[in-house]
Order: C-alpha cells, then structure tokens, then sequence
C-alpha cells in the first residue's frame, strides 16, 4: 500500500477531503493537514478527520489564519511540527528538538504573554476606559469592528489582548517543553515599517466605510464605525496602534530570525516520505483583480524569502499568495485549485482586462522558486459525476515539471474524466431518512435519524453511484452508517408555511405572476380610461389604487390575502411594501420550492440565512442541514453536529462535492499508474503504484 500525503487548504468542512480520504487501487489517499479560519467549519472537520494516532497532541483540521504566513521555510516548518505532533512521525519530533524549536515555540509563546499584560495595562487605564466607554458604546460589536478585530489578531476594542485562537504557533506552544525561551532578536527595521502599513491600512478601510451613505441600518452602522475611526485616531488609540505594532514585529522578528538561520536544517527535514504529494482548495477570490502583473514582478524580484507584502493590497490578494506561496514552499507533485465557475471571466479592472486564471498561473510561476507547473483549467459542474446538483467549479490542475517530459500532456489528460450521461434528480439525495426534527434552540440535540439503504443493480448508472457514494462504510473505520446527523431544519414564520402550500415543486413564488396575461393587460387598460373619465367623481381615488394592485402579481395578492384571512394569520409579511413589486428582480428566487425530479441548484454559502429559497417538494419546510450535505453528496457517516444551524448550513454550502472530488481522485490514480505521479518512496523515487 503507498501513502499519497495531502494538504486541504482553505478546507472548509472538508468536502475535499471526504471525497479524497480512503484507498484506491493500492494507492492510500492521506489528508495529514487541513487550514481554515473558520472555527465551525473546522470544528465538523475534525469531528470526522481530527486524528489519527493516539498519542497525537493536535488535530489534523487547525484553524489558522494563513495571512500571517511570510516565508517558505516557516511553512515548512509548521508543516513539520504539526506532522510530528499529530503523532505520524515519531523520529521528526527528536530532530526538530535538536533545532531547539521548543526554545523557538516558547520565545512566541513568550511575547505574547508580554504584550498580553501590556494591552491589559493600557486598556486598564482610566483615560483609554473614558474613551471606549463615551462615544464609543455600541460602536464596537458591529461586524466591520469585529472583521478588524479579527485580521489585526485582536480580541477586541474595549479588552484587547493576542486573539490566540487563529495565530501560527499558538497551539504549539502549548506543548512546548523547551529549556528557556530564545534571545529576543532586535526588531527587523522593514519588519515594523511593514506592521505600520498594515495597521493605517485597516483604519483607513474603516475611514472609507464610514463615508459611505445607506439608509436605516446602512446608515446607523456607517456612524457607528465613524466613532470608532475617530478613537483610533485619538492618543489612547494610536497608543493602540502602536502597542499593536510592537507585538506584531516583535513576533514577526522572531520566527523571521528563527526560521532563516535554521532554513537548511529545515529543508533538509522535509524530504522523502514527509513530503506533501498533493495540495488541494481554493481560496475566495474578491480581491484577486487588483494584485495585476506590478505586484506579481515584485514578488519576483523580491523571491520566495520575503518578509514584507505591503504590495498585496488587501488581505483577500493575501489570501491568493498565501495559497501560491504554500505552493513553493512545500511543492507537491501535483495540486488541484477549486473556486466559482465566473473565476475564468475576464474581469474589466483600471489597469486593463484581467484574465484571471492566466494571472493566477503567472502567480505560481514568479512566487513557487524552482518549482514550475505545467498548469491546465477547466469548468465542470458536479452534476457530470453524479451529484444531484447544478454546481458549476473552476477547476485548475497542476503538474510539477521537475523529471518530467510530458507534464503538458499529463494536465491535458487528467481533464479526460469519465462523466454521466444521466443526472441524478433531487429526490434521490432526499430519500431514505426518516423524520426530521425542527430546530429547537431550547433543544440542542444532533437531529440523528436512521438512513435507510436503497440500492439496486438496475438503477441508472449515476443514481447508483450516488447512492452506493452516501451509503459507503467511513472510510476511516469501516463502519456502515446505520444513522446519520443533521438532520434539522429551520421552523419558519407560519404565513411562510401556509402559503406554500400553493406553490408547486420547481416553482418561484414569482412565477406565479401572469405577466403575458391579455385579460390582465386589458382589465389594466379598462382601469385607466375609467379614471380618466371619473376625475370628477368621489370614485376617482377608488380607481386609482385599483389600477396599481391590478398589475401582474394580482394572482399573489389574491392568495396571500385569502391564505391570512383563510387561516387566521396576524399578518402575512409577503404583502409588505417592496416583496411583491419588486420580488422579480431582487426576491424572485427567496421562495421557491426545488424540483424533486431534477438536480437541486446550486447550494450557495448563505443558504442557512435563506432557507425559503429551497423549500422541500413536497414538505411544508426547508430542507434540513443533512439533505443539503446529500445534495452536496456528503455521505450519511459524515458528521455535522456541534455547531449552530447557520453555521452548519453555511459550511456544507461552501464545500466541494465529495463525489466531484473523489471523481478527481480517482482520476489521479489513473494517471500515477500510467506515468508515476508521486515520488512515495523515502529516498525520494518517483515509483509506478503498479509497482
């Protein structure tokens, strides 16, 4: 059996991984690293992937922010720590302790402690306690606060100390059991220079929020954000400001001196079977139109070692050179990059027309050193490899050239997938689950149901795949769910549930607007030359309201209306002013009840927010947590339990599709027994699994 390593950044819940972990044809797919910052998401991660051996110190799934990621040697160094303390490599942990990295991990550990006490007694003071507490009150629990709260590494405004949950080295330290913390180095000058950008960067993205005009909430949040802007711009905040600085280059300083000196010790760890063969996910991509070819030639000039990003921009160009710089620093043999399908559109920036996925290649190149892909990209959709949903990818695979002849030919042909001809309707992925429960927050429970396995060799081809793929035993235990998790669905307003009782399956609500109806076109028309000829009657006023009602949601009005009478409703919200008017250009899809005889649309992140655009066919609710993971093609032994429903909700909306991706798996397979993809032996020979 040969062991494939695999690193899932920016994992998510870990839909990649689901369909990627197990063996196929001899070949052992191993996630050893899943990255993500979001602590629900991870937390179902490591429900079903966080360990692996009993004596490992840290799970697979970390929650880390890989902003603060700067050097290629860093990464691989976390990447050895953490390979050691999940108890895969028990001879790894002595050789990283004779580079005293617990000496190094305790030196972090140690500024933290420090600047923890220093925030404490600046925030402790009566004059910075004035200042939050005056006109400040309020102001800092709103979202635009928090989100700055987070990318600074801060707890919060009004106590801020180290936010330590998401940091690089945080968790490690804890198990550190070094002699004495390393001499602090003094504090790199381009270091702080940098820290300081980054800090009037965030307050000036607060500044231009403030400005920003809305109405209602827009408007109060936009006042609310003003009073913060004017407290960090006040002395007590730029103390903060500078208090922030110091611990960020102080800690920066630390792991750059560290790492750098140590930087052969490192590379030399990292090979033969401690090398990641594969690097899967996709970062989001808002900011990436505006890193352009400037950026990507500084990146080069500077190489793979620099320590200062000031040229990103923002933190979601960041993001896109965290997920490169990953790349160079541990290359694999191949990796795999996943993001929305409008990812290959060419984008109109002030610099000109972006071809983002040959930017994105550019990118690999200028910052991945010595090692080059030959990189290909493609759009799929799920629904190909028999997921019963619409879901359009962009798809990037890459080969690394090194040893290699025909890389160009081998990216071509791993797009050589085997797709179904026939797709897998809705109502499969729904079937065989008993009962759901309504969510109950008084209640906390895991909406754990018994699965019922219905499977026949004459079903078609891709329905059987299907339901073979969510009936399959855990890959990790062999176990064959008998129960599955999840299934919970959100209650919803009672005028909601009544009314969909009239809307069909595959049905918007606004497609019960007679639009092209001649009766109503004339019954209009018949309504304005009345009015024309009753100005001067008391029924003139009469006229005018008729003929604004009398317009094509008429058919919606005359329901809503006698659904509230019908069923003694206090109110029917559906008739509130802007739904109905407006509902075919901005509401049309925020009630809908999904086909069961085709496959669902695409499962989007905010689906826990907006549950009433997939309404069960034939059930007067949503559909649950658990019939989104099937729709997703998650399979029943996947857990989702522990963390709120939104947050549920949004996890499985952001997945890949484990059946895509175990698609993609098995295309690698197939291609590593015809060419040899993976160097899996430990002197470093790329061998034939056939072998």
């Amino acid at each position: 059996m040969q062991e494939v390593k695999i690193i899932d950044l920016f994992s998510g819940a870990g839909g990649i991984t689901c369909g990627f972990e197990g063996t196929i044809d001899k070949i052992n797919f191993k996630t050893v690293l899943g990255l993500d910052i979001d602590p629900s998401a991870i937390s179902i991660y490591n429900d079903n992937f966080g360990t692996r051996a009993p004596n490992a110190k840290v799970n697979i799934g970390r929650k880390v922010d890989l902003n603060w990621f700067a050097h290629a040697s860093e990464i691989r160094l976390f990447y050895l720590v953490h390979l050691a303390l999940t108890g895969a490599d028990d001879p790894l942990l002595a050789q990283l302790n004779a580079l005293n990295v617990d000496d190094f991990l305790l030196s972090i550990q140690q500024c933290d402690r420090d600047f923890s006490e220093r925030f404490a007694t600046l925030a402790d003071g009566p004059k910075y306690k004035s200042a939050i507490n005056g006109s400040m009150r309020g102001s800092t629990s709103t979202a635009l606060v928090k989100n700055l709260m987070g990318k600074l590494g801060l707890t919060s405004l009004v106590s801020p100390r180290p936010a330590l949950g998401h940091l690089p080295w945080s968790e490690e330290y804890q198990h550190a059991r070094g002699r004495r913390p390393l001499s602090a180095p003094d504090i790199d000058a381009e270091i702080s220079k940098s820290m300081q950008e980054l800090w009037d960067t965030q307050v000036q993205s607060l500044l231009d929020a403030s400005e920003k005009t809305g109405r209602g909430k827009l408007k109060d949040n936009a006042s609310k954000v003003s009073d913060v802007v004017a407290f960090l711009r006040s002395p007590q905040g730029a103390a903060l400001g500078q208090l922030w600085v110091q611990w960020r280059a102080t800690r920066e300083t630390i792991r750059a001196s560290y790492c750098v000196e140590h930087r052969e010790q490192i590379d030399e760890l990292y090979t033969g079977g401690r090398r990641v063969n594969v690097i899967l996910g996709g970062p989001p991509c808002k900011g990436f139109s505006r890193i352009g070819r400037p950026v990507i030639q500084s990146l080069r000039d500077q190489g793979v070692h620099a320590w200062s990003h000031r040229e990103y921009g923002d933190e979601r160009n960041a993001l896109m050179c965290q997920y490169v710089l990953f790349l160079g620093a541990l290359g694999p043999d191949v990796f795999l990059f996943e993001n929305v399908a409008n990812f290959q559109s060419a984008l109109k920036t002030p610099n000109g027309v972006l071809d983002a996925p040959s930017m994105l290649a550019e990118l690999i190149d200028a910052i991945s050193d010595s090692a080059h892909y030959a990189v290909k990209h493609k759009v799929l959709n799920a629904r190909q490899f028999g997921v019963p949903q619409d879901r359009r990818r962009f798809i990037m695979f890459g080969v690394r050239r090194e040893g290699r002849t025909d890389a160009e030919k081998e990216v071509t042909s791993f797009f050589d997938l085997p797709v179904f001809k026939d797709d897998v309707p809705l109502a499969v992925a729904l079937d065989g689950l008993a009962a759901a429960h309504p969510f109950d927050s008084s209640a906390r429970h895991e909406g754990r149901v018994n699965v019922y396995h219905k499977i026949d060799e004459r079903m078609p081809k891709a329905e059987l795949s299907y339901r073979r793929w969510v009936h399959a035993p855990n890959p990790l235990t062999g176990e064959i769910p008998l129960t599955t998790t999840g299934h919970i669905y959100r209650l919803g307003r009672d005028d909601d549930r009544a009314f969909i009782e009239y809307v069909a399956p595959g049905i918007r609500w606004m497609d019960l607007k007679p639009s092209k109806s001649p009766t109503l076109k004339k019954a209009r028309e018949i309504l304005r030359n009345l009015q024309e000829k009753s100005k001067k009657m008391s029924v003139s006023d009469e006229l005018s309201w008729l003929e604004t009602i009398v317009d094509d949601s008429i058919v919606l009005r005359l329901l809503l209306e006698h659904n509230q009478i019908a069923k003694g409703l206090d109110e029917q919200h559906l008739l509130l002013e802007g739904y109905l008017k407006n509902g075919a250009t901005q509401h049309g899809d925020w009630f809908e009840r999904l086909s069961a005889s085709k496959p669902c649309k695409t499962i989007v992140a905010h689906i826990g927010k907006d549950t009433y655009g997939y309404w069960h066919p034939f059930e007067r609710r949503s559909i649950t947590i658990r019939e989104a993971a099937r729709v997703q093609s998650f399979p029943d032994w996947f857990k989702i339990s522990g963390v709120g429903v939104v947050d549920a909700y949004t996890a499985i909306g952001n997945a890949v599709p484990p059946l895509m991706a175990r698609a993609f798996a098995e295309q690698l397979v197939k291609l590593h027994i015809a060419n040899g993809m993976f160097h899996l032996s430990n002197s470093g020979q790329r061998l034939a699994a056939a072998e």
